[in-house]
């Protein structure tokens, strides 16, 4: 059985996510996983030709 604070921070918790669900929505935003220093310049350095490109 759960206790009443554990119901309350279930029931908060489940609030927060659906908000953040239907702001990720409303502006498109996808949550990208944290990544490498490496791939973190790769990815910067091929948006960076990606500008170049005519």
């Amino acid at each position: 059985m759960l206790l009443a604070a554990h119901k309350i921070h279930l029931k908060e918790r489940v609030l927060i996510e659906t908000v953040n669900d239907e702001l990720k929505e409303m502006c498109q935003v996808e949550h990208t996983k944290h990544r490498p220093l490496n791939n973190f310049i790769a990815n910067i350095l091929a948006a960076n030709c990606l500008l170049l490109l005519p």
